[in-house]
C-alpha cells in the first residue's frame, strides 16, 4: 500500500477518535450539572427589638433594657420593631405600660412616650402617688439629679425651743424617693437627644406613698426643701414606706440636726421634754432627782 494511503487512513482514525471524545464530553456535562446544582443563597432572618431583661409596669426604659434579636420571618408581626426600620434610642425614657418578659418583643403598644396622655400614671408603681417639689441649682444638686435616681428629702426651718428661743433645725423627713421627672423631662438625659449634660431644673416630681405625700405637702409650708442624692447601690434598697408600698417607697425614719450641732458658739438647745438634775442634801444624805424642765 502506498505511503500516502497509510497516512490518510491514520489521520482519519485520529480525527474519528477526537470526534468521539468531544461528543462524550458534551453529553456528560448536562448530567454533571444536574448532579451539582448551583448553591442557593440563604435568606437572613430579620432582627427585632426585644427586652434584654424583664421590664415591669412603670419601668422607665433605658438603652441597655432593649436589644436586637433574630426572629423567624414568618412570625414577625406588623407591630414588631424591625432593625433598619426603627431607632431603639428613640424609646429611651418611655415608660412600660404592660409588663414585658425578657426576650419578648417590644412594641409601641407596650410603651407610653413622654408627653403622651397617661404617661405619669403609667410610671407610678401600684398604690403610689406623684408629688412635685420646687428646687433650684443648690437644693436640686446643681442639675445632677435625673429621672430614675433616688433621693432623700430634707426640710430646713425655724423652730422655738422650750425656752421660746428661735432656733434653726434641719430634718430628713423622708428617705429613698424615686425621681419620676425633672421639670417636664422624664428621660435620663436632659433633652430629646438624651444629652446627659447636667442642667438645673425648677421642679422635681417624686414617687411617694399617700401618707408621705401629705408629709411633703406640710413640709413645704414649714421651710425650705432640699434633696440629697443617694448612691446607686443604696438607691432602691431602703425600707418600705409606712403604707407598705414596696421597695421603691420611702422609709420614714426622721433625723434632725440643730444649729448647736453646727456652731459651737451657739447655746445649747432647750429641747422640749428636757430634764434638770437636782441634788437634795439632808445632813449626810444626798439624793439626786431629775425633774422635767419647765
Amino acid at each position: 500500500m502506498p505511503l500516502r494511503s497509510i497516512l490518510l487512513i491514520g489521520l482519519a482514525v485520529i480525527m474519528a477518535g477526537a470526534t468521539a471524545m468531544l461528543a462524550r464530553s458534551l453529553l456528560s456535562e448536562p448530567a454533571q450539572s444536574a448532579q451539582a446544582p448551583a448553591p442557593v443563597a440563604e435568606k437572613t432572618a430579620p432582627r427585632i427589638l426585644v427586652a434584654a431583661t424583664a421590664l415591669p409596669v412603670g419601668k422607665l426604659v433605658a438603652r441597655e433594657d432593649i436589644t436586637w434579636q433574630s426572629w423567624p420571618d414568618d412570625r414577625v408581626h406588623d407591630s414588631y420593631l424591625v432593625e433598619g426600620k426603627s431607632n431603639p434610642d428613640a424609646l429611651v425614657g418611655h415608660v412600660v405600660r404592660y409588663a414585658i418578659a425578657a426576650g419578648m418583643p417590644v412594641t409601641r403598644e407596650n410603651l407610653v412616650a413622654p408627653g403622651e396622655r397617661g404617661f405619669l400614671a403609667a410610671a407610678l408603681s401600684p398604690g403610689m402617688r406623684a408629688v412635685t417639689v420646687p428646687v433650684n441649682s443648690v437644693t436640686g444638686i446643681a442639675g445632677f439629679i435625673f429621672p430614675g435616681d433616688h433621693v432623700d428629702l430634707i426640710v430646713n426651718h425655724k423652730v422655738e425651743d422650750a425656752s421660746r428661743q428661735k432656733r434653726l433645725a434641719s430634718e430628713t423627713v423622708v428617705r429613698n424617693l424615686r425621681v419620676l421627672a425633672v421639670d417636664d423631662r422624664t428621660a435620663p438625659g436632659n433633652g430629646a437627644d438624651g444629652d446627659p449634660t447636667p442642667r438645673p431644673g425648677k421642679t422635681v416630681t417624686l414617687e411617694v406613698t399617700p401618707r408621705t405625700a401629705e408629709k411633703i405637702a406640710l413640709a413645704q409650708s414649714l421651710g425650705t426643701l432640699s434633696l440629697a442624692l443617694r448612691s446607686l447601690e443604696t438607691g432602691a434598697t431602703g425600707q418600705s414606706g409606712e403604707d407598705g408600698a414596696g421597695a421603691a417607697a420611702a422609709d420614714t425614719a426622721i433625723t434632725a440636726t440643730w444649729d448647736e450641732d453646727v456652731s459651737s458658739v451657739l447655746p445649747p438647745v432647750d429641747k422640749p421634754g428636757a430634764k434638770v438634775t437636782v441634788k437634795l442634801s439632808r445632813g449626810k444624805d444626798v439624793s439626786v432627782l431629775e425633774l422635767p424642765k419647765e
